[in-house]
């Protein structure tokens, strides 16, 4: 494991979601100093977009972490959410470069974080990267964010991929089809690393037996989801399984960020809102089937689920959508569907024919996919590059 560095990391969302940049910090930070930057946003907002409701429960956790803006997470590292304006595009981009310049070097000074590996996963990270006199950087490609829906201009964030895929010494892309879109481009350092799981955490919730009051009570069979709900998820896959079969309880987990009005009143349908991390295990252990339900767009077929693993680490029985990774690295242990009547009967054979012995088989498969796992493979990666870098001098 990589020790002694200073590190800054430009996420692509604030410290308190639980993503895989804040997991993978959290473990350097053990033996590293870490600057942890916020969410800087690459979309501008509109309420033409997202709705009004939407925008203001996004408008609010905005303000809510700039309430706070620079915060210790841990002995080792610091949040910070950059002041900046709304939007990445026209003036608003120059003025914010700079507003963001003279907010790192200002950080970096009073933290002595002195020749950072500058970490990237917001491709807005590399417009002030080589400020800070950086050691190392590296990219880490988790979305392809220039297929993001809300982006105003495509064409601001082509150009800071196209940078990136330059600068960068290191790329590691989270999915197959973002390493093989990447090597296109370049052959040298770019690595393929799936994302890994909280595995304890999701396991130890099946060995103790308490079950929310919310959730305990929701008549089984239950098929259940946690995450993000937004216009991304097949709303209509879920009308029509609800629809089709009302002895099955839908339960989905997760912060509304769409309307959802053709399934908002079905009486099998329960929407749980947001719950912690920390308690979220203790509602999914509750789930008898768990599903992927999203629309199959150019951004979802490029992603490597993080609930995925988490689904397994409980042993339960998982039915997805056809997303490109999920279909070539969980063959035989997650059901794939390519349309509503397919996932259907997915759900039912899954619910039919599970067992403790194909509970045992999920759990296995993931026993060792850990974030401890992946930050290991990545510090050797690091470390091979700096051998390299001083061979060569």
């Amino acid at each position: 494991m990589i020790k002694d560095k200073n590190m800054i990391c430009f996420a692509p969302a604030d410290w308190r979601w639980y993503g895989s940049c804040k997991r993978l910090m959290s473990i350097f930070s053990h033996h590293n100093k870490i600057l942890y930057i916020n969410h800087i946003s690459i979309s501008t907002p509109s309420i033409k977009e997202t709705g009004t409701k939407v925008f203001i429960k996004r408008l609010l956790r905005k303000l809510k972490t700039l309430s706070r803006p620079f915060r210790k997470e841990n002995e080792n590292l610091y949040s910070y959410s950059p002041l900046i304006f709304p939007g990445y595009h026209g003036v608003i981009k120059k003025w914010n470069q700079l507003l963001l310049r003279f907010q790192i070097q200002f950080l970096q000074k009073i933290l002595h974080l002195s020749n950072p590996v500058v970490w990237i996963e917001n491709p807005v990270g590399i417009t002030v990267a080589k400020n800070v006199n950086p050691e190392l950087i590296l990219y880490y490609r988790t979305d392809k964010f220039e297929s993001y829906r809300e982006l105003r201009d495509r064409q601001d964030i082509l150009s800071l991929e196209e940078k990136l895929t330059h600068d960068a010494a290191i790329i590691l892309c989270v999915s197959s089809k973002l390493y093989e879109e990447k090597l296109r481009f370049r052959k040298k350092n770019v690595y393929y690393i799936p994302h890994g799981v909280d595995f304890t955490h999701f396991n130890n919730a099946i060995k103790d037996p308490f079950v929310p009051e919310e959730i305990k009570h929701i008549r089984h069979p239950v098929v259940g989801y946690f995450g993000s709900l937004s216009n991304s998820n097949d709303e209509a896959l879920i009308h029509y399984c609800a629809t089709e079969r009302p002895e099955i309880s839908f339960v989905l987990i997760g912060t509304v960020l769409g309307e959802f009005k053709l399934i908002r009143d079905l009486p099998n349908v329960y929407f749980l809102g947001y719950k912690n991390y920390t308690v979220l295990p203790d509602y999914a252990k509750n789930f008898d089937v768990c599903i992927m339900f999203w629309k199959v767009t150019e951004w979802i077929e490029h992603c490597n689920p993080v609930k995925t693993m988490e689904y397994l680490a409980m042993g339960k029985p998982v039915v997805s959508v056809a997303i490109d990774d999920i279909c070539k690295n969980f063959k035989g242990i997650i059901s794939i569907a390519k349309n509503c009547e397919e996932f259907l009967a997915k759900i039912e054979e899954e619910l039919g024919n599970d067992s403790p012995e194909k509970q045992k088989k999920r759990i296995a498969f993931v026993e060792n996919e850990t974030w401890e796992a992946r930050a290991e493979v990545i510090s050797r990666v690091m470390e091979k590059n700096w051998r390299r870098a001083v061979t060569n001098r």
